[in-house]
């Protein structure tokens, strides 16, 4: 796990606390819906998964959690696939990853109601955009789930208390991770007791428009690297 601060701290941060506020915001919805079924972290998953199979209680259920399982490797491969660099870059293909990502949620809010068809494309929109933070950051971003940022805050406070080097710019990331969570995560629940399944219109919203300010920015940037070396080739 790198110790450096990454390139672009600001940016880095931020994109990962808004990406977390997504996770959150999606997993509040689906909780707070019919099923009650989180949709973004799958140890519960695996944990119902190996319940049903000891048990044979709901043959649908264990369909189900085994689809959710599939469905997070398949957006975490899909994401693997897609992205060529495990450091944050321009010229990387995140903006099409978000596009996709909203089109994922898209689908579900379409397909939302008390059956579960829905939740395998939240959860395969979760595990790419999870595999997404994951590549970028080199392996010190997850944002769809609080556990391992929990215990590296955990970590940290350890080795304040023993007088240890801490490092400053990890903990304000982590931190920034866990409130977009906790963030999303209680504007998730409020808009889904208000308008139901229409509160995914958000998180399609903002990975959508996400996804093509990306692909501006990244147009710009590209445009006016090609003028400067046209003005230095004349030069």
């Amino acid at each position: 796990m790198p110790t450096d601060r990454p390139d672009h701290f600001a940016l880095f941060t931020a994109t990962a606390g808004v990406l977390a506020a997504v996770a959150g915001y999606v997993n509040a919805v689906t909780i707070v819906g019919a099923l009650h079924v989180p949709s973004t972290h799958m140890s519960g998953t695996a944990t119902r998964l190996s319940i049903d199979l000891v048990t044979q209680s709901d043959p649908s259920a264990l369909v189900r959690d085994g689809a959710l399982l599939g469905a997070f490797i398949f957006g975490a491969a899909l994401s693997g696939a897609v992205l060529e660099s495990t450091q944050l870059r321009i010229g990387r293909r995140y903006g099409g990853l978000l596009v996709i990502e909203s089109l994922l949620l898209t689908g579900a809010w379409l397909l939302f109601s008390t059956a579960w068809y829905h939740l395998p494309l939240i959860a395969l929109a979760a595990g790419l955009q999870n595999a997404l933070a994951t590549q970028y950051s080199r392996a010190t971003v997850r944002t769809t789930h609080v556990t391992g940022i929990l215990t590296d805050l955990g970590i940290a406070l350890g080795k304040w208390v023993a007088r240890r080097g801490v490092t400053a710019w990890r903990v304000v990331l982590y931190l920034v991770i866990l409130g977009g969570f906790f963030a999303g995560g209680a504007a998730g629940a409020a808009l889904s007791l208000l308008i139901g399944r229409h509160a995914l219109l958000i998180p399609i919203a903002v990975t959508g428009i996400g996804g093509a300010l990306y692909w501006l920015w990244q147009y710009r940037f590209v445009r006016d690297a090609s003028r400067n070396l046209l003005t230095l080739g004349r030069r």
